[in-house]
């Protein structure tokens, strides 16, 4: 094997590989094709159908033109029947891509694996604002990181309330005629 028929051969599997990957990434346009090419092909088949039939018509009773017709109406109606299952089979198999391809989008949502850039984004403002939060107060968390804040105000509300109570206590010794003395003990 010479240097050129390797090199046409390397060049030819890049070809075919890359080829391969352009038809996956696009399977629509795949099918549009085929489906071109079978009408293509149905358009012909019809073209020597007629010939043939004309041609039949003006030999008369030819059994072999006879049989050509025939064979080619058949082909035809073959043709039709496999252009037919290919248009429902495009229809499923990108519909059953396209499921696919949300049930896997679905998937990572749920696994917190998704790669939207977006998603990701939001998750990296969340964490800053939360560290920023921590930074901001960080004399407001216990050793456990939990915020103190909700205890810090059940505390003062704890203290003015024992504040009135001896305040209203005070008073009412007040008006009850204790001296002021007593009131202040």
């Amino acid at each position: 094997m010479s240097f050129l028929d390797r090199l046409s051969n390397v060049f030819k599997g890049l070809v075919e590989e890359k080829l391969s990957e352009v038809e996956a990434d696009n399977p629509d346009a795949v099918y549009a094709a085929a489906i071109e090419a079978a009408e293509l092909r149905i358009g012909d088949t019809k073209d020597r159908l007629v010939g043939l039939m004309a041609q039949h018509q003006r030999a008369g009773d030819d059994h072999a033109l006879g049989d050509q017709v025939a064979e080619t109406r058949a082909a035809l109606d073959q043709l039709r029947q496999e252009l037919e299952t290919l248009k429902v089979e495009r229809t499923r198999t990108l519909a059953q891509r396209e499921l696919a391809a949300a049930q896997v989008a679905v998937n990572d949502l749920k696994q917190g694996l998704s790669e939207d850039a977006d998603i990701q984004a939001v998750g990296n403002v969340r964490s800053d604002i939360e560290r920023t939060h921590e930074k901001a107060h960080e004399g407001w968390l216990d050793s456990e990181g939990r915020p103190v804040h909700a205890r810090v105000e059940r505390l003062a509300e704890q203290s003015a309330e024992d504040k009135a109570r001896e305040e209203l206590a005070r008073l009412k010794a007040v008006r009850d005629g204790a001296g002021v003395d007593e009131a202040e003990e």
